[in-house]
């Protein structure tokens, strides 16, 4: 079913039925239903006939806005199961495929396991030592240098961190600077390691000779690296090591998370400040703001229909404006909105920008979200009113808005149409679909051997067998699950 249609025999093309609708279910997907019926254990017996004798019932289902979660016609409404509707949803919508899957996820194990966590570096820096570096797994538009450098400014360190990014000509300054660091307690953060390919057996000395002069390191030192994924990147010191992957949020819901976790404590003081007047409007324009990113970032997932250019923006631009923002208030009486809005749609975020058009893009999206009407309570950021900015409060009450929003988004929210979805949502399918073949075993089955599905079932159960009883998130403490 991965793979699409199977080869039909030619009884099987003689008996085959031909798509009621080559419109709205085409040759391949049609096939692929007929793939399914012939190939399965029963369950979808019948399928194709009855899809043919009540096309109408079943077109009207396939047209739904989420069909996964809609009972299917006739009889098949109670014989199928959750797994056998994502087979459904792959002849029918195979654009909503990854969409399903998620929500499949959801019936069987719980929402927490689709949802990313957010990157808190209190949880994991216990986990670091003298001679256990951490390792920030880079992805393309992810930056954590703001995390570490916040993290750092918080537990007293913001004097005595060290970024140095490595390239040619760096790599015997990051050793001197690792040496000293080790004798006065402080961190070091090598940043982009993949550029220093000649450079990394000398770190991976460096790192293994930590456990020999462990007695001779001061105790506050710390080391971090980060590092795009590359072959040639010491094994050794990934073995040695606290690996952290950072990936761009996906989502609305998923980026204004991590705009919330990721908050500096200074910000969060002046956030949790009580007052009216410049403390509300503070924390008003810091949403609005913090949801404007959101979306210029999401808008790019749509290809041409989002951005004409790629443009790679980060949290930078977000804790830049933040800045701004900070001192526009302190400094003027009133918000000046055409210096705030110049500076945010022209400099943080239009610094990046080329297209003539795409700027025009972004300063119309910064109007909806940077105006005065943000300040109220309730006001809209899309025609549904789904999403909107809640009432004053302190930060777990916008967090708590935070976590109400939908997993995920309709296009709306970035002002396009609703049809935007389906390139995206189709191509989002193939890819998860692509990537499941990808680690599939290409290995050929002995004669009279077992299968290597049926190999891993086996292996499965076995393990199944041998675990204890599963955790219970509800009853454990919440640390635990963070």
């Amino acid at each position: 079913m991965l793979r699409g249609p199977t080869v039909f025999t030619a009884n099987e093309q003689a008996a085959k039925l031909d798509t009621p609708d080559p419109i709205a279910v085409p040759v391949i997907p049609w096939e692929t239903l007929v793939s399914a019926e012939l190939r399965s254990q029963g369950q979808f017996e019948g399928l194709t006939q009855h899809v043919v004798d009540n096309w109408a019932q079943w077109k009207a289902w396939s047209l739904t806005e989420m069909p996964y979660e809609v009972p299917c016609p006739g009889e098949y409404a109670n014989t199928l199961s959750a797994f056998d509707k994502l087979i459904l949803m792959k002849g029918f919508r195979n654009e909503l495929v990854q969409r399903s899957i998620a929500e499949f996820i959801i019936q069987e194990m719980g929402k927490f396991y689709v949802e990313s966590p957010s990157t808190a570096m209190a949880v994991i820096y216990p986990q670091l030592s003298v001679s256990t570096p951490l390792i920030f797994v880079l992805t393309q538009g992810a930056d954590p240098t703001s995390i570490l450098l916040n993290f750092a400014a918080d537990q007293g360190f913001a004097d005595k961190i060290h970024p140095i990014s490595l390239g040619q000509g760096q790599g015997p300054k990051a050793e001197q600077l690792i040496r000293t660091s080790m004798k006065e307690g402080e961190w070091v953060m090598l940043q982009n390691c993949h550029l220093a390919r000649s450079w990394m057996p000398a770190l991976e000395k460096i790192v293994l000779n930590f456990a020999e002069v462990i007695d001779e390191i001061h105790e506050d030192f710390r080391l971090f690296l980060t590092s795009m994924p590359a072959p040639y990147f010491p094994v050794s010191v990934l073995q040695n090591s606290v690996k952290l992957t950072v990936e761009p949020p996906r989502g609305m819901k998923a980026n204004l998370k991590r705009s919330y976790t990721s908050i500096h404590q200074s910000t969060l003081d002046k956030f949790n400040a009580a007052g009216e007047g410049k403390p509300q409007t503070w924390r008003k324009l810091l949403f609005s703001l913090a949801f404007f990113h959101a979306a210029i970032q999401e808008r790019r997932k749509f290809g041409p229909l989002g951005w004409n250019i790629r443009y790679q923006f980060n949290d930078s631009d977000l804790e830049t404006t933040f800045t701004m923002l900070e001192l526009f208030l302190e400094s003027q009486d009133e918000v000046p909105w055409d210096a705030l809005t110049f500076v945010t749609g022209h400099i943080n975020y239009g610094g990046r920008v080329t297209d003539d058009n795409d700027r025009v893009c972004l300063l119309t999206t910064l109007g909806r979200y940077c105006c005065l009407d943000a300040l109220k309570d309730g006001y809209k950021f899309s025609g549904s009113g789904l999403y909107y900015a809640p009432a004053d409060g302190n930060i777990d009450t916008y967090r708590d808005y935070i976590e109400t929003l939908p997993l995920n988004d309709s296009p709306e929210i970035y002002g396009l149409h609703g049809n935007a979805n389906i390139n995206y949502q189709n191509q989002e399918s193939v890819r998860v679909i692509a990537t499941i073949l990808s680690i599939q075993p290409r290995l050929a089955q002995a004669a009279g051997g077992m299968t290597p599905d049926a190999i891993v079932l086996e292996k499965g159960r076995e393990l199944l067998e041998q675990l204890p009883e599963p955790l219970d998130q509800r009853a454990g403490a919440k640390h635990l699950f963070v």
